[in-house]
Formats: structure tokens, sequence, C-alpha cells
């Protein structure tokens, strides 16, 4: 039987400022929150744990380091600067969790590397998406007003974080007007790092979905046949230590077929996020599972991407524990 894994995770959107505009994201365009204290992080912190959710991903728009209102209240909360912030709330995550470990793992674009070298061991692992190796689309709705996707420049950042030794996982968004070519760019070049540090966990593809509100809110989701093309070009370009991850989540029907493309993973399962639960995956995960096994495939959760930080085993091979399985309360 044929073995896919998962993470179980909990997301906590910190902001939704951004300097950028990408076509495909709604940041820009959607009100924002400030940014949790400790006190709501450990609400989050407990509603993560009672679904049985592994990681915790702390996520953000980019270049707002020294934006006056991010600035303003990272200070607020005792911390220098934003990037002080965001090791805090890593350390308070894992001063809090009470039951199995939960990793925090960041996904808030680029960060210095001195920054990097500080995160070395209470980060999980970051994620720092490529989204495209394409250079047209920064002349078009997808990157026009986003010139920090400039292949060149994420490649430098995830250079960065394989000198600061931290464990990263990178790809590309299917279906926002890119070549196949450029699929096949995207994955020679990350494995070109990868073996040259060794940091690289996995190389993520994420299905184009338009979201309300973003500039490219009236195109069409990708199809099924061009994510799977994207899945054979990557693997057969893709250094075979990176996991091949395929965000799947809402396509679970086309599971079977993306494992007979070269996908290995489906990367993390969001069991609920900081506006409320997922209760349809909350509850399907059993069923899910029963039908893969149906096609010879065996679902099972894994440990988020870590070097150095602590695994515990679980009470069980399920994500919700089976004798505790109640409806959790949102914080």
């Amino acid at each position: 039987m044929d073995l896919i894994t998962y993470v179980p995770d909990f997301q906590v959107v910190l902001t939704r400022r951004c300097l950028y505009r990408c076509g495909y994201c709604n940041f820009p365009q959607t009100p924002s929150p400030p940014p949790p204290s400790r006190k709501a992080m450990t609400a989050f912190v407990r509603t993560a744990e009672r679904l049985g959710a592994r990681q915790i991903t702390l996520t953000a728009g980019e270049g707002i380091d020294n934006h006056p209102e991010i600035v303003s209240a990272c200070r607020y909360f005792g911390y220098s600067g934003w990037y002080d912030y965001l090791l805090g709330l890593c350390q308070h995550i894992a001063s809090k969790t009470r039951r199995t470990p939960l990793y925090p793992a960041l996904d808030v674009g680029p960060v210095p590397l001195p920054e990097l070298q500080r995160l070395r061991g209470v980060s999980a692992v970051i994620r720092v998406l490529l989204h495209s190796a394409d250079a047209a689309l920064l002349g078009r709705e997808a990157h026009s007003g986003a010139p920090h996707k400039r292949l060149e420049r994420r490649l430098a950042a995830l250079e960065d974080c394989g000198r600061a030794a931290l464990p990263t996982v990178t790809g590309l968004t299917i279906g926002i007007g890119e070549s196949p070519e450029s699929w096949t760019a995207a994955a020679r070049a990350v494995s070109a790092l990868h073996s040259r540090y060794g940091h690289i966990r996995a190389f993520v593809l994420r299905p184009f979905f338009p979201e309300r509100f973003s500039p490219m809110r009236m195109w069409a989701p990708v199809s099924d046949e061009t994510l799977l093309d994207a899945a054979r070009a990557v693997r057969q370009a893709l250094h075979p230590d990176i996991l091949l991850s395929m965000e799947l989540q809402q396509r679970t029907r086309l599971i079977a077929e993306a494992v007979r493309a070269g996908v290995n993973d489906l990367g993390p399962f969001r069991l609920g996020d900081a506006r409320g639960i997922n209760f349809d995956l909350y509850h399907g995960l059993d069923t899910i599972r029963a039908e893969l096994a149906g096609a010879g495939l065996a679902l099972t959760e894994r440990l988020p991407l870590v070097d150095t930080l602590p695994a515990a085993p679980r009470e069980s091979n399920s994500p919700i524990n089976p004798r505790r399985r109640v409806s959790p309360r949102i914080p």
C-alpha cells in the first residue's frame, strides 16, 4: 500500500498588512486586525490542541517589518520589532503546549539572515514559496504589483534559509498564468540549492483558486489536468530527497491520481484557523482515510519538518483522540 502523508494544522493570520499586491491574494484588499497578543495566542494554542493539530502556522504579509502600525503593536507587546515578535510567539507556543508538541511554522515571506539564525531551534519550519519562476508574470496580473516575486530574489531568500540551516518549504502556485516550462525551471533551481545546503524539506504545488476581493477573483480555478501535469514535470526535475507536496484539501478526489504523478505528501490539512473550525474536515478525516485505503493508499499524519525540536508520540494514530471526540470551542 502506498503511503501519503499530511500535517494536521491550525493557522493564525497575524496580520493582513502587506507591502505588495499579488493578483491571487486578497490580503491588501481586506481588513486587518492588530497582531494577536500572547494571551490571544494561548487561546489559539488551546483550540489547536483540542483539534489534534501538530502544527500552528503563523501567517502574515511581506515587507511589513517597518510598517508603523506593526512596529507600534510589537512594541506595545514588549518586543523590539516584527522579527522579535515572531521569535517571541514561537517561544510562547512551545511554552503553552500542554499535551503532545505543537510546532510553530512561519509563513511570513523572506526573513533576514540574522533573524533566521535566531529562529533556528524555535520554529519547526519556514515557508517561502517561489509562487512562480516565470518572469513574464511580472508584467501580468499575478505579479505586476509584486516585484519581490522575482525569481532571483526568492532564491536568495531560500539560500539565506540554507545558510541558517533552517528547514524550509518552498513551491509554486499552479494556474496563475505561468508557462509549463517554468515548473521545471523552479524545480531545478530549488534542487540546486538543496544540493548545496540540504535544507529544502518539501516542494509544494498550490492549486490556484480565486479569492474574493483579489485582483484575480474572476479567474477560473486551475484544472485537475494542469495540476497533474505540473506534478509530473516537477517530480522529474526535483531532487529525490525533497518531498513533493500538493495541497489537495479541497480536492481529495484527486489524491490517488496525484500519487501516481509523483506526489507523496499533502502538506497542511487545515483543521481550523483564528476565525473558526473546519468541521467538515475535522469530522471527515476518517472517511477520507477509508476512501483512500480502497484505492491502495495509506493516509497518515507526520510531524512538521523539524531538525532540532523534540518530537513525542501521539496517543493514537488518528489526528483526534478517539477517546475524546468532542466539538472544540472557538476561543
